[in-house]
């Protein structure tokens, strides 16, 4: 039989807890808020809006932040 019970905060495993979720989904908050793509994108008139398909974006050099963090974790 499946039976159902409410979790206590203090029960459940870290990575599942409310606090962690909270904290994973204002990290994303900030990333969206502090470092958006800016680029826009071009308005078809065809469809009378935009696809985003075929619009070149400006990406982050990743391989200069792996070195960053590289460089600060020792």
């Amino acid at each position: 039989m499946n039976q159902q019970r409410v979790l206590k905060d203090e029960e459940m495993p870290k990575m599942t807890a409310p606090q962690h979720f909270r904290h994973c989904i204002d990290l994303l908050r900030q990333v969206l808020m502090c470092q958006p793509d800016l680029t826009v994108e071009v308005k078809n008139v065809t469809i009378g809006g935009v696809k985003g398909f075929g619009t070149e974006h400006q990406c982050k050099d990743w391989d200069q932040l792996i070195t960053f963090t590289k460089e600060w974790g020792t």
